[in-house]
């Protein structure tokens, strides 16, 4: 919906070709940049672990210092992500696009040659203090579509395809390319460096094809954030999923690495990388396919509820299950093991991983309902990445600590076990799906009073909600 006008969001199908074909390079952008972000850090997935092990060469406390590693980008970008936001709003998303690319693929060609992990972390940390990619990227594509009154949600649906492309391709070629190349490279040099190239890709189909949204340079005052309580509910919501789903990523690749001798299944960084793989095509399939179909029949509301209600099951059982499993002997290359780790991998890639198009098209939805929502829209995706960066910064720490506890617990006898980084997961996805039960049918009703007023915002409601 338009706020200015009242009027309805047509399709892309609808608008005139030219008009089309500008929104369509707008998407491309926004894909490649989002699929470059994706690949390279889940690139990392498959062998991160192995990776901090040689650098310290040791493997005491890995799950730590993995999660520092998956954390460092996180903890800069927390440090940035706001004057990001206003530096957009005054210089332009395009600049601000490029310094950004630019220092991310100085970044990855560091990171693909140095074997010292303080630098390692370091060039992360730096890395994620200069990022704003996310940020600009749906900043300006929401800004784009909506400036031509053209409806969002299957071009954000597309964004998550992209990113599950990355998610497919990431870890499935950086646990095959790992250890590849001659011996004088690292063994995490060759997929660094494809990292490398899709940045260097994303810069080029930027300058070229990129354009600059209206309203650069404006200083129009915007309301506090105290004072947009819907959006710091989202806020809320957004970095409680964030938490559970970067938690996942680096429990998952820890328990599927445990040896047989302790009732593991012992898999490789290409095993890891081939259930990644599963799960992101599942995800490409439901965003691109299913998604946009779910919101419209049960509305944003009941999916986020019940895809948290399933996936909060399985972080529950899934690895008390696995271990049962190998403590019974069976085989870990079986065909049930393999659909247990890829059934489990599915649901949270495609329930989860769709989720983060639900909290996109909600914080858009909001935005639209005010009248200054041209200028909160670049502050209010500040705001989302900064919740998201927090919680992404503290998970994997929190994650891996806990995971190393409750192994050294199974190990001496004590209370605790592997499934103890699992268990904090599953209660953090408990109170996501709590708050969003008793808070969000309140605030589809404030939607339905906005609409009565011309202000009206898509898809917060499906067929059957009151």
């Amino acid at each position: 919906f338009s706020p200015a006008s009242g009027t309805t969001m047509g399709e892309i199908s609808e608008i005139p070709p030219s008009t089309a074909t500008t929104l369509r390079l707008q998407l491309a952008v926004a894909c490649l940049v989002m699929f470059a972000e994706g690949f390279f850090v889940t690139q990392m997935f498959p062998f991160a672990a192995h990776m901090v092990a040689d650098m310290r060469g040791t493997v005491l406390h890995v799950g730590l210092y993995t999660g520092m590693i998956y954390g460092a980008n996180s903890m800069g970008a927390i440090l940035s992500v706001r004057a990001w936001a206003r530096a957009s709003n005054k210089y332009g998303l395009r600049r601000c696009l490029f310094v950004s690319l630019t220092i991310s693929l100085v970044a990855s060609v560091i990171m693909a040659w140095t074997d010292s992990f303080p630098i390692s972390f370091a060039i992360l940390l730096v890395r994620g203090t200069v990022n704003c990619n996310l940020l600009i990227t749906r900043t300006g594509l929401r800004k784009s579509y909506h400036s031509r009154g053209v409806n969002d949600t299957q071009a954000f649906a597309s964004v998550s395809v992209a990113f599950g492309a990355a998610c497919i391709l990431g870890p499935a070629l950086g646990g095959l390319l790992y250890g590849l190349g001659p011996s004088y490279l690292r063994p995490w040099t060759v997929p660094m460096l494809m990292g490398t190239a899709t940045y260097a890709a994303s810069f080029i189909l930027a300058a070229r094809c990129m354009e600059e949204p209206a309203g650069v340079g404006s200083s129009e005052a915007v309301g506090k954030i105290t004072e947009m309580k819907p959006l710091m509910v989202l806020l809320v919501m957004a970095g409680g999923h964030s938490y559970v789903y970067t938690g996942w990523e680096l429990a998952y690749p820890l328990l599927a690495g445990m040896g047989t001798t302790v009732e593991g299944e012992h898999w490789s960084p290409a095993n890891i990388g081939s259930t990644f793989m599963v799960g992101s095509i599942g995800l490409m399939s439901f965003s691109l396919l299913g998604f946009a179909v779910a919101a419209r029949r049960m509305g944003l509301v009941r999916l986020w509820v019940a895809s948290w209600c399933i996936a909060t099951a399985v972080l529950f059982s899934f690895p008390r299950v696995l271990t049962a499993a190998m403590g019974a002997g069976v085989d870990p290359q079986s065909v049930s093991v393999r659909v247990l780790n890829y059934g489990a991998q599915l649901v949270i890639s495609i329930l989860l991983g769709g989720n983060f198009v639900t909290i996109q098209v909600m914080v858009n939805s909001y935005v639209a309902t005010r009248t200054d929502g041209g200028h909160v829209l670049a502050l209010a995706n500040g705001w989302l990445a900064s919740a998201q960066a927090f919680v992404r910064a503290t998970s994997p720490l929190a994650t891996g600590t806990l995971f190393t506890l409750g192994v050294e617990s199974e190990a001496d006898h004590g209370h605790f076990g592997r499934s103890l980084a699992f268990d904090h997961l599953a209660v953090i996805a408990a109170v996501c799906c709590i708050a969003a039960t008793w808070y969000l049918p309140g605030w589809a009703v404030e939607q339905k009073n906005a609409a009565a007023t011309g202000l009206k915002s898509p898809l917060l409601q499906g067929k059957g909600d009151p």
